[in-house]
């Protein structure tokens, strides 16, 4: 089986540390929130190369990726225990926690680190880079961090989010960044498509984006990283439908203060530049500094780039045609 990353539900910039791997026919693997000044529950998220035996008994427990892995919260002071078969991947928690396999501490709960924290197998033979931290290496959580940033040139948080609404098989949605989409089970691709309501994490900006049908699109990329160049009006496919059609979706923006962003979308039967005015099948605006821009369009979104730091909303309740009519 495929070694599993399991990375959505708890975030990126996690700081890096080994775990041991562990095989045998069946074992324990114990979380334990033992930081007593986090009130809250502790989320974990964890991989294996095998198939869960015996799920942890709480409710808000799960198992995740058919099999191959689970996740669940746990109180503070608490212990959730999950058997399994195989070997241990990967965990990762939102917060510092004492893991345990077989009743043996392979991770200590470090209470005075923060954020979210990743345990990751290494293998049997040496590598090199960031991967390479082992358990016992010395290094501090903070250092392996910076190791892995700066030993890749490619490196970039999956710290943007996109939510598609609609309701099933009423959309038709595609998506691509410079830098990788992760979905909720943690697997990395750079291309995603879906027909349904879905929630994903993506790395570095969007720059190819198609939205067709009824649906509601919420983005929200606060960092960006790389040099990439994001499509412009100029390359962006548009218009070409000749058929009326009203100008009743619309694309919104937002910038936080000191922030800045450009972007750049087509549609299907032309956007609205301004009231009763201009009419382009494609268009590239900015924003900045807490300001906002809304822009009107007919028929269904062809194309989307967003280059910077923004809030994005793409409201697609009627388009007014079918495109594969």
């Amino acid at each position: 089986m495929n070694r599993r990353r399991l990375l959505s539900a708890l975030g990126a910039g996690a700081a890096l540390t080994g775990v041991s791997t562990m095989s045998a026919d069946t074992q324990t693997l114990e979380f334990q929130h033992v930081c007593g000044g986090n009130s809250d529950s502790i989320k974990y998220q964890f991989a294996i190369d095998g198939e869960i035996v015996d799920p942890s008994p709480d409710d808000e427990d799960e198992i995740v990726d058919s099999g191959e892995g689970g996740i669940g919260y746990v109180a503070q002071g608490g212990i959730d225990t999950w058997a399994y078969s195989g070997t241990l991947q990967e965990v990762r928690a939102n917060a510092p926690v004492e893991l345990r396999v077989n009743g043996n501490e392979i991770v200590q709960a470090d209470c005075d680190a923060e954020g979210p924290v990743v345990h990751k197998q290494l293998g049997q033979a040496s590598t090199t880079g960031a991967q390479s931290t082992t358990s016992g290496s010395g290094e501090s959580a903070n250092t392996a961090e910076a190791a892995e940033v700066d030993s890749s040139d490619g490196f970039c948080r999956f710290d943007n989010g996109i939510n598609i609404r609609s309701q099933p098989n009423e959309v038709e949605f595609e998506l691509a960044t410079t830098h990788g989409i992760e979905t909720n089970t943690g697997r990395r691709v750079d291309t995603i498509s879906t027909d349904h309501r879905a929630e994903y994490t993506y790395a570095g900006e969007i720059f190819s984006f198609r939205l067709q049908g009824r649906g509601r699109v919420y983005i929200d990329q606060t960092t960006v990283c790389g040099e990439e160049a994001v499509s412009d009006k100029d390359n962006v496919a548009g218009g070409g439908h000749d058929e009326f059609c009203e100008f009743n979706q619309s694309v919104s923006a937002y910038a936080p203060r000191d922030e800045s962003a450009a972007v750049t979308f087509g549609a299907s039967h032309e956007i609205q530049v301004s009231e009763g005015g201009r009419r382009v099948p494609a268009l590239t605006f900015e924003i900045d500094d807490d300001s906002s821009k809304i822009f009107n369009y007919a028929g269904w979104l062809t194309a989307f780039a967003l280059d910077g730091v923004a809030e994005v909303r793409i409201e697609q309740p009627a388009p007014c045609a079918n495109p594969s009519e």
